[in-house]
């Protein structure tokens, strides 16, 4: 049940469509210019501002133009059999066959209309089939067919800049954490490679089996006997299941089969499967600075298969690393452990606004939640 004054609206009474097209790609006149030129492969946020290719003032007038502020709609590509693209032009753009312009009408708001298909993507996306080659295609009439709910146009601007508002919120923490991260990457590059002045007497060359005993996984069929509490950890990510062989103390985990992953730190009670090696500290080695040092280290360069990619524990064993004191590496896990949790902080914080923006869009856009307008002013009776 709308709200009064709401109601439901076919997708082609709110919008004016248009299709998009591709120039000459033989004209080198038409290409390399300025003027953006949108494909799916740029539907990668709602607001449309750049493109991967750009036209010419040639280019240009044998395009199809969207004016600023349509909202484009892939209707065509193998991204359609798993998302929705939907994005905002900024600027006046031209745009490909595989996506549609949509102009808002005099009565709706272009950022509530991309809202609304943003946040009924999921119904959308039932619309689409597949074309040749399996590429889904979103037939143009079904999505003129497809109702939203409209709301008058004050409230739909309203809404609309609540959402925005929220968007600009999660675009800055996005930054924050992205930043946080690249913070903590320019720290371990410069701890874990120092100067030359800096390693006379403080670091040596050792390789990774004078730090830690390298060990075998073991079958996951033995682990599946017993369900339990315990996490069996393999490539393919962790099962809440245990058995009899549970290591019980800290250890670093790197998938050697099917998936050489980024190592995992575990403090205890894990079962390590034959797709992995797990490394347990000697007396001259801090394994949480093992693991940050080698989370530093593209393991798949020692990749020894053509197939599958595959390490060897004699490969994984002879890695060679420059190796502080174990005072050294203590002071430096601890600050790098102090980096991640910054980072964990921000990135549940940005998990926290994503979901509760996308709860609060989904209230606004079908009015389950109003937004309270300002009274208009009481005009004076005529004399």
């Amino acid at each position: 049940m709308l709200p009064k004054g709401w109601k439901r609206v076919p997708l082609g009474d709110c919008a004016r469509f248009l299709s998009g097209n591709t120039p000459s790609k033989d004209r080198t006149d038409f290409w390399s210019g300025d003027f953006p030129w949108i494909t799916a492969k740029d539907m990668k946020t709602l607001c449309l501002t750049s493109s991967g290719l750009g036209l010419t003032e040639s280019g240009k007038k044998a395009a199809a133009i969207a004016p600023p502020l349509s909202v484009l709609v892939l209707t065509r590509g193998m991204t359609l059999l798993k998302d929705l693209p939907v994005g905002l032009a900024m600027q006046e753009v031209g745009f490909n066959q595989d996506v549609k312009a949509l102009i808002a009408k005099p009565d709706v708001d272009p950022w509530f209309l991309a809202y609304q298909l943003l946040a009924n993507k999921a119904e959308i996306l039932d619309l689409v089939d597949t074309a040749g080659h399996g590429t889904g295609r979103l037939d143009t009439e079904l999505l003129k067919a497809y109702e939203i709910p409209i709301a008058p146009m004050s409230e739909q601007h309203a809404a609309a800049r609540i959402i925005q508002t929220w968007d600009e919120a999660i675009a800055a923490t996005e930054k924050l954490l992205a930043n946080s991260r690249r913070q903590k990457l320019a720290i371990a590059k410069k701890l874990f490679n120092p100067h030359k002045q800096d390693k006379a007497g403080i670091y040596e060359h050792l390789v990774i089996r004078q730090l830690v005993d390298v060990q075998y996984g073991r079958s996951p069929m033995e682990a599946k006997k017993v369900l339990g509490k315990y996490p069996i950890v393999g490539t393919g990510g962790r099962i809440g299941l245990s058995g009899r062989f549970l290591v019980d103390q800290p250890s670093v985990v790197i998938g050697r089969k099917g998936s050489i992953s980024t190592p995992q730190f575990f403090e205890s009670h894990f079962w390590p499967i034959d797709t992995t090696f797990y490394c347990l500290p000697k007396e001259s080695c801090d394994l949480k600075w093992f693991y940050h040092q080698l989370c530093q280290i593209d393991l798949s360069r020692y990749n020894e298969s053509s197939g599958l990619p595959s390490l060897s524990r004699s490969t994984v064993e002879e890695i060679s690393l420059l190796v502080p004191s174990l005072g050294e590496q203590k002071k430096i896990a601890t600050l790098l452990d102090s980096l991640d949790y910054e980072t964990k902080l921000v990135d549940r914080q940005l998990t926290l606004m994503r979901t509760e923006k996308t709860a609060l869009m989904s209230q606004l856009l079908t009015g389950k939640r109003r937004v309270r307008l300002p009274e208009a002013p009481a005009t004076e009776a005529a004399p």
